[in-house]
């Protein structure tokens, strides 16, 4: 759910529940969980704000609504990071 339009009370079920997402530890070695959100929606968890659209975050679930953030990639090097795994 897209927060930037909500009030702050309105946006805590939204925020939580995506942090939960993005903290809980992936069970299956050698798998990903991949979530599509909204940059207002990482700005309320994190205080970060994604400027280029289609930008890929990277976090590492540590549970218990924690977790560290990794990296950002931008949709421009896709292309260059797909040719180098194609090597």
């Amino acid at each position: 759910m897209y927060t930037a339009h909500l009030t702050s009370e309105q946006k805590k079920p939204v925020v939580e529940k995506t942090r939960q997402l993005i903290s809980k530890p992936v069970q299956e070695k050698g798998k990903n969980r991949m979530l599509v959100a909204h940059a207002p929606n990482l700005a309320d968890i994190m205080e970060y704000f994604p400027e280029i659209e289609g930008s890929l975050i990277i976090f590492k679930p540590l549970g218990e609504n924690q977790f560290e953030y990794l990296a950002t990639i931008h949709p421009d090097h896709w292309e260059t990071l797909l040719e180098k795994k194609r090597e």
